[in-house]
C-alpha cells in the first residue's frame, strides 16, 4: 500500500513468481532457483522487466527477514541484467494502419481499446489501463492524468478518435474504471503485453518476445508496448514541422 505502483508488483508476483515458486516455503527457495526463473523470463522479455521482478523478489525476501520468516535472502546471490532499453522503433504508417484495423475487429475487448486509446493518446500504457471515467471530461475533451511518472498532473486533450473510443467504453460501463473486464468495472485490466502480442501477429508486425515473423514489406526490427506512445509523439511532431 506504501508503493504506487502495487498494482503493478501483484502483476508481476502472479504472471512471473506464483506459478514457479508460489507454493514453495520461502525457506526453501535456492538461489540458484531464483536464477533459472530469471533466466527463463530473460528469453521473451526485456531486462529491465526481469530486474523488476528480481527486485519484487528482493522486497518480498527482505519483509520476510524483518518478520522473521527468513532469515537469509537468496535473491542477493542472483544477478541482475544490464538495461540496454534504448529503443527508437515506432510503427511505419503501414503498420500503424494495419495495428489500427485489427484493433477495430476486436474492439469490444478492453484491453483491445486500451491499447489502441494508447496509440491515439500517448500517455504510458499503466496510465490508460488504471484512468477511471472520473478524469475524463467529455464536454471538453480532457483527461487528467493524476499518477503519472514524474508524480506531477497533466491535463491531456483527446483527439476525436479517442472521444469515439472513450464512447464505445461508456456504452458498457459498468464501474468507475473506464477499461475492466471485471463485471463490476471495480478492477482495471491488467497489463495488456500477451494482448499486444497476439494483435501484432494477427497484424504481422514483429513484436518483442513473440516468435511470430513480420509481413512481408514490415520492419523485422521488433516494437514494444512502449513503441505506441512514441509512435503517437512522433506523429504530432510530424504534424506540428509541416
Amino acid at each position: 500500500v506504501r508503493n504506487r505502483s502495487y498494482m503493478d508488483d501483484i502483476q508481476r508476483y502472479e504472471t512471473h513468481i506464483h506459478p514457479v515458486l508460489g507454493e514453495m516455503n520461502m525457506p526453501d527457495v535456492r538461489p540458484i532457483q531464483i536464477q533459472k526463473l530469471l533466466d527463463k523470463l530473460a528469453k521473451t522479455h526485456a531486462p529491465a522487466t526481469v530486474n523488476h521482478v528480481r527486485t519484487l523478489l528482493h522486497r518480498i525476501y527482505e519483509v520476510g527477514i524483518r518478520y522473521d520468516f527468513v532469515n537469509t535472502n537468496p535473491v542477493k546471490k542472483t544477478e541482475r541484467m544490464v538495461v540496454d532499453n534504448v529503443n527508437n522503433r515506432i510503427l511505419t504508417p503501414q503498420e500503424e494502419e494495419r495495428f489500427i484495423e485489427v484493433c477495430l475487429e476486436e474492439l469490444d475487448n478492453p484491453s483491445v481499446a486500451c491499447l489502441l486509446f494508447s496509440l491515439c493518446t500517448g500517455p504510458r500504457i499503466t496510465n490508460n489501463c488504471q484512468v477511471k471515467w472520473e478524469d475524463i471530461d467529455l464536454e471538453n475533451n480532457t483527461m487528467l492524468l493524476e499518477k503519472t511518472k514524474t508524480n506531477k498532473q497533466h491535463l491531456l486533450p483527446l483527439s476525436d478518435e479517442a472521444i469515439s473510443i472513450l464512447q464505445k467504453m461508456q456504452s458498457q460501463r459498468a464501474g468507475p474504471y473506464v477499461f475492466s473486464k471485471d463485471p463490476s468495472g471495480l478492477k482495471p485490466i491488467s497489463y495488456p503485453r500477451s494482448v499486444f502480442t497476439r494483435l501484432c501477429k494477427k497484424a504481422g508486425i514483429s513484436t518483442t518476445g513473440a516468435l511470430h515473423n513480420g509481413r512481408e514489406g514490415f520492419p523485422a526490427k521488433p516494437v514494444t508496448i512502449h513503441c505506441l506512445r512514441k509512435t503517437n509523439v512522433s506523429r504530432l511532431l510530424q504534424k506540428y514541422n509541416d
